[in-house]
Order: structure tokens, then sequence, then C-alpha cells
């Protein structure tokens, strides 16, 4: 799960989430002995049980919103005119 900030189709934003805002001693979620595929071979095959797991990638209500902004990194001029020529933004 991520806040409405990140975008979910793009793999980068996803990761920045997860490096940035996730602790796995409060943020991930462990469900044992849920029904899984039959394709998954690490399942057990008799009962089709599996475990799955969830991350919580959103901000802390905790924490102020601000601490969790993506860090600014003022780019040269070169670099803003090279990209401006190549995607025209």
């Amino acid at each position: 799960v991520v806040d409405s900030d990140i975008d979910v189709f793009n793999v980068s934003d996803v990761e920045w989430a997860i490096a940035t805002r996730f602790q796995a001693s409060e943020d991930l979620l462990v469900i044992k002995n849920v029904r899984g595929s039959t394709l998954d071979s690490s399942a057990d095959q008799e009962t089709g049980l599996t475990t799955k797991m969830g991350v919580d990638a959103t901000r802390p209500f905790t924490k102020p919103k601000e601490k969790f902004d993506r860090a600014k990194i003022p780019a040269s001029r070169r670099v803003d005119t090279l990209v401006h020529k190549l995607t025209g933004l």
C-alpha cells in the first residue's frame, strides 16, 4: 500500500516509497495458512495453503508529512537545457 503521491505503475516510485517509508518491524503484514495458487510450488501441494505478505509503504501519521517529501537535487543549467531539448519538459 502506498500514498496517493506514489504512482503504483512506476516501479521507481514504489521502490522509493518502500525505501523511505517502510519499517519491517511495523509495516510488514504476514498472513499464514491462506489459500494460494496450485501453480505456487512453494505452497503446500496437498492443502493449497501458503503464506502471503503485505507491505505498508505509506507515511506514518505520527510524523510530519514534510519529513517524507522527495529530496530535490538541483541540476545545472546545462543539464536542464539538455533535458528540455530531449523531452520537451
